[in-house]
């Protein structure tokens, strides 16, 4: 069986706590993650392929998952109509975007706080994040650094050629906000429900808990 929650959502808006959560019903294989100083980082069955650039071959990678007979949870980036040309009839949620200049603020304020000021653990997961962010390979001397302590805002200065300094990290970052805009919009659907950013509270999770394992116990 090939059974999967997407969990859509932009940057910053806790997609992965989000997928985390959801992953611990009874019929869902556990989304295995970690904390990096208060940031999930969450380890998905496709490798993190919708969390990173996007693929044009993206289809054929994802059809190279082996079947499981637990539903398996998956963070995304992708938005759910790319994800319906290879997912029909699965399963999706998604955390809309802040649709207010002050929820837009708060948003811009949490990603700097919890995705730049941030670290990782290990090199593997330096590198994953300079891909992720750059769309290439670092180099062998980026490496080297990367190697060292170094938090994600120091991988972006890495990633711009700029000296990493904490004057420099606050100037791409504000160069990076200045075009962040908000994109996921949605509504209520077949298989699609749809939350709002920042109201994903304790009772939200819950009620949105109990639509899924009332969707699934029909499938």
């Amino acid at each position: 069986m090939n059974k999967f929650i997407f969990v859509c959502y932009q940057h910053g808006t806790g997609g992965e706590v989000l997928s985390v959560e959801i992953s611990k019903l009874p019929f869902c294989q556990h989304l295995r993650y970690e904390k990096h100083s208060g940031r999930t980082w969450t380890f998905d069955c496709f490798d993190k392929l919708f969390l990173k650039e996007f693929r044009p071959d993206w289809e054929q990678k994802a059809a190279q998952v082996k079947p499981s007979e637990l539903v398996r949870v998956v963070p995304s980036h992708y938005r759910p109509e790319k994800l319906k040309k290879l997912f029909p009839d699965d399963i999706f949620i998604v955390i809309n975007s802040p649709s207010t200049k002050s929820g837009l603020t708060k948003l811009l304020k949490r990603i700097y706080k919890q995705v730049w000021l941030t670290k990782h653990h290990n090199l593997e997961q330096k590198i994953g994040y300079f891909i992720q962010c750059s769309g290439k390979k670092p180099n062998r001397d980026q490496i080297k650094i990367l190697n060292k302590d170094i938090s994600n805002g120091g991988i972006q200065c890495l990633i711009n050629e700029e000296k990493i300094t904490k004057e420099m990290i606050k100037k791409l970052f504000r160069v990076w906000a200045k075009d962040f805009r908000p994109l996921f919009h949605y509504k209520d659907g077949h298989n699609l429900f749809a939350i709002d950013y920042p109201d994903i509270g304790v009772e939200v999770i819950q009620n949105l808990k109990n639509k899924l394992t009332r969707i699934i116990s029909v499938v």
